[in-house]
């Protein structure tokens, strides 16, 4: 007989949005029309979460008490943020994600299908907003307040039911008022980021050429879409905000290597590097010479 696998056996079961469902002490769902509101509640820590990006859904998670960490990954880098009470995040599901999640949780998750995105904001009068825009870690006490109020209601069945519907109306509205966002609104795809907005990204690089910024903090910064913001920024700059950072951080290796006396060491770190070597790789790739070399012909 073929052996069924401890490893099989023993793997903890996940909802839909990688949840442990053995860490849950509160999952209750509400089907409310065109939103899902879930309700995730846990003393123990989550731990790590990861879902591929094959739905088409809006996710907006709400946290609704204090001290939720979690430490988002992206590609190389990894950011992390502290969830207070009221504070939401906006994310696309279409896109992968994966994070740690550390210490107890109580978070209201609403799913939105893009499909029924036009729906909700005419019914908001949104005007031509038709996506919405990423948010993480965002203070949003009046929609936090709402979720609250609606997984508390008491009464008969049918209150409740138009309880919920008037709740999840108004809830549409503050989502549509608050994280709506057009495509023609200088998002639209095909579009180039306009310059002021460019001009935002460079100094929010700028002002962290030392930290790791990540792609959904600068798609919040131009209150676009990920996949708008990645597709607008290369048509404006021939590049990915990664390769901009990398030449804004090789520009100013080549400042300190000819103004100071710095050790290689120092200059790898003021440009953001974590080590010596993986600066010096970097310097190489971008001028075709090791910095040591760049800084003698230059000093010569």
């Amino acid at each position: 007989m073929a052996a069924t696998g401890p490893a099989l056996q023993s793997r903890p079961r996940r909802d839909v949005f990688g949840c442990r469902l053995d860490r849950l002490d509160d999952n209750r769902r509400i089907e409310a029309g065109l939103m899902s509101f879930n309700r995730r509640a846990g003393a123990k820590a989550p731990g790590p979460v990861a879902t591929p990006g094959n739905s088409d859904l809006y996710l907006i998670g709400m946290s609704l008490q204090d001290g939720h960490k979690r430490r988002i990954f992206e590609s190389a880098r990894s950011t992390e943020y502290d969830f207070r009470r009221n504070s939401v995040y906006v994310r696309d599901m279409s896109d992968p994600y994966e994070a740690e999640l550390n210490g107890s949780f109580d978070f209201t998750l609403i799913e939105i299908a893009k499909t029924d995105i036009d729906d909700i904001f005419d019914g908001a009068e949104a005007g031509r907003a038709n996506e919405l825009m990423p948010a993480i870690a965002k203070p949003d006490a009046l929609l936090g307040a709402m979720l609250v109020a609606l997984f508390s209601g008491k009464g008969s069945a049918r209150s409740n039911r138009l309880f919920i519907d008037h709740m999840t109306a108004a809830i549409g509205v503050h989502i549509a008022e608050t994280y709506g966002q057009s495509r023609s609104k200088a998002t639209a795809r095909g579009q180039a980021l306009p310059n002021d907005l460019l001009q935002r990204v460079r100094d929010y690089l700028e002002s962290r050429i030392t930290d790791e910024a990540t792609v959904d903090e600068l798609a919040a910064l131009c209150a676009m879409p990920r996949s708008t913001f990645l597709a607008a920024f290369r048509l404006a700059t021939g590049t990915t905000p990664h390769g901009w950072l990398t030449e804004m951080r090789m520009a100013r290796a080549r400042e300190l290597l000819q103004a100071s006396t710095l050790a290689m060491e120092d200059v790898a770190v003021a440009c953001g590097f974590d080590d010596v070597k993986e600066f010096r790789r970097a310097f190489a790739t971008e001028t075709g010479v090791l910095p040591e070399i760049w800084r003698r012909v230059r000093l010569s």
